[in-house]
């Protein structure tokens, strides 16, 4: 419990809904201890904590509007090419944030890869597991120069929060160890918002779930690849789409249940319950995977480089099973899945906690008010 009741902002970014679950157990702890929160969101990010959180109150701010490419291969270069519409969309939540701040009193700015949430007067942290950018071999040479240009609007708020271990024995590799931030950086531990229990042993009711998620039109690529080879099988499988904003759109296709969406205590009952899990490799993915103990492949969303490098070194440690969408056979996948090792992590330290952090940047503020 905090000294009094401080009035907090949390503004996930939309892409796809990972942003906005690792919110979910910030939002869970603060409420618990009296904070009264605002959530500022937009998209698919803003229907999943709207359905999670009803009672909070909730403004929706813009969206990047970052189109992404059919063929993965063009991905990156489609991205950078969209950088000034990124900065420009990073100003006007900058400026949007300021009537966010006086509308609702607020006293702390949360923010998961919104890069335009800080104020002048107001604390802020950004939350983000990606300091650098990983970019393909031949313009590998240029990760420095964006890693300096990342850290130019980093620095702009109070502290960055990585939800990582510290040490070699961490999740993100590279992405937020390489190179060093001058600037407050704290390691927080994986954010996940299932609930860990000490027993997590469960009758296995299904031989594989897969679990659809990221931006479009990838994600409806990847699903109806999935569609097209499920049915050659005899898997009893069941495909959680990740599509909160879609309704009445469960069904049963032969052995496999679809899912539009489901509430975070089935989606852990599913993943507890299935033998293998497919999914994306996005980072937040891949904190509620090791948080379950789940058998995962992790298959990257085509052209994103983050998601291909954390496939790649989860594999390289042996946590995870590593295939590519344009060459995913099922079959071929549950085989290797049967023969890997699955080795889990054993991180020595896991650094600050998120209300350690909290109460000292508090502190240190206001008391210098």
């Amino acid at each position: 419990m905090y000294s009094k009741p401080y009035n907090i902002l949390i503004a996930p970014l939309d892409w796809g809904i990972g942003h906005a679950s690792r919110c979910v157990p910030i939002i869970k702890s603060l409420r618990a201890s009296g904070c009264k929160l605002v959530v500022a969101s937009n998209g698919r990010a803003l229907s999943f904590l709207r359905e999670a959180f009803p009672d909070l109150a909730f403004e929706p701010i813009n969206a990047y509007n970052i189109r992404y490419s059919r063929y993965g291969a063009l991905m990156l270069f489609r991205i950078l090419w969209q950088i000034p519409r990124i900065i420009q969309a990073i100003g006007k939540e900058h400026k949007l944030l300021k009537d966010l701040v006086e509308k609702h009193s607020i006293d702390l700015i949360i923010s998961d890869n919104r890069y335009g949430m800080y104020h002048g007067s107001v604390p802020s942290v950004i939350i983000s597991h990606q300091l650098m950018l990983k970019l393909p071999s031949p313009f590998g040479f240029m990760e420095g120069l964006l890693h300096r240009c990342m850290g130019y609007f980093l620095k702009k708020h109070t502290e960055c929060w990585v939800p990582d271990y510290m040490g070699a024995d961490n999740l993100s590799g590279d992405l937020s160890h390489k190179y060093i931030l001058r600037h407050p950086v704290f390691f927080i531990g994986p954010l996940t918002r299932f609930k860990k229990s000490e027993n997590q042993a469960q009758e296995k009711k299904y031989d594989v779930l897969f679990m659809l998620s990221g931006p479009e039109p990838q994600r409806s690529i990847f699903e109806k690849l999935v569609l097209k080879q499920l049915p050659k099988t005899k898997l009893n499988a069941v495909v959680l789409r990740g599509l909160p904003d879609e309704k009445d759109a469960d069904k049963t296709i032969m052995n496999t249940r679809l899912y539009a969406h489901l509430p975070d205590a089935e989606i852990q009952r599913l993943i507890q319950e299935s033998r293998l899990v497919v999914a994306r490799s996005g980072y937040s993915t891949v904190m509620d995977l090791v948080a379950l103990n789940a058998k995962a492949i992790l298959i990257p969303t085509p052209g994103q480089t983050e998601q291909i490098y954390l496939a790649r070194y989860l594999f390289q440690k042996k946590m995870f099973l590593y295939a590519s969408q344009n060459t995913f056979q099922l079959t071929d996948a549950m085989q290797k899945a049967a023969e890997f090792p699955f080795i889990g992590l054993s991180p020595a330290s896991a650094g600050s906690s998120v209300h350690e952090r909290i109460e000292k940047l508090l502190n240190t503020h206001y008391s210098q008010k």
